[in-house]
């Protein structure tokens, strides 16, 4: 438990509350508390033999439970997690969004990456909008191939074989690779080449 959590007069958390009647039991009798901070591995011999203490009552399985509730924080965080698994147990279950999956295959991750969404990422991650390979089946067009006439226009075609964008692909290896990525023939880091092909769709 921190200093600064017992000194914030708003952290009303139960344990804090707790220390803080200790506290003024021990002043109502006279005495003064003063609090310092001891930084740890220091060669403090008070702070060693603290960090003994906790250790031994820790190991001690006779010794009674002083405190056992869970902090709001801890709540919080644990019913987090929980949504975090459940939301990816769906998402490795779910037979929609495939391609998306390959962009995102870890919902954890995606929530952590910063991602500004616009028109053209969303086609690129989820290979809707004007892809040749999506308008067949609104029987828009009849054939999905792309008018380099390598492969149907999918995304991962137009991020990895279009001949047609070669030029487009150069910049962006170049951009992945000064970031520290892999190069377009092998494992891509998917940030930079979504961000950089959204641009040139």
């Amino acid at each position: 438990m921190t200093l600064e959590a017992i000194a914030k007069q708003r952290n009303r958390q139960n344990l804090i509350e707790l220390i803080r009647v200790e506290i003024r039991c021990i002043e109502n009798n006279s005495c003064i508390v003063h609090f310092t901070g001891v930084k740890a591995h220091n060669n403090n011999s008070g702070n060693k033999v603290s960090d003994q203490l906790a250790k031994e009552a820790s190991c001690d399985g006779v010794l009674d439970i002083a405190y056992n509730r869970y902090t709001k924080s801890a709540v919080i965080s644990e019913l987090r997690e929980l949504g975090l698994r459940k939301w990816q147990s769906e998402w490795d279950s779910s037979n929609k969004g495939a391609l998306t999956k390959t962009f995102f295959p870890k919902v954890k991750d995606r929530l952590a990456t910063r991602l500004q969404m616009c028109l053209n990422l969303s086609k690129v991650i989820t290979g809707h909008g004007k892809l040749r390979s999506c308008l067949p089946r609104f029987k828009i067009i009849d054939d999905p191939m792309c008018p380099c006439d390598v492969n149907p226009q999918t995304s991962d075609h137009l991020i990895r074989e279009c001949t047609l964008l070669r030029k487009q692909r150069q910049r962006l290896n170049k951009i992945i690779i000064k970031a520290g990525g892999a190069g377009h023939n092998q494992t891509l880091n998917w940030q930079p080449r979504v961000r950089s092909y959204s641009k040139s769709l």
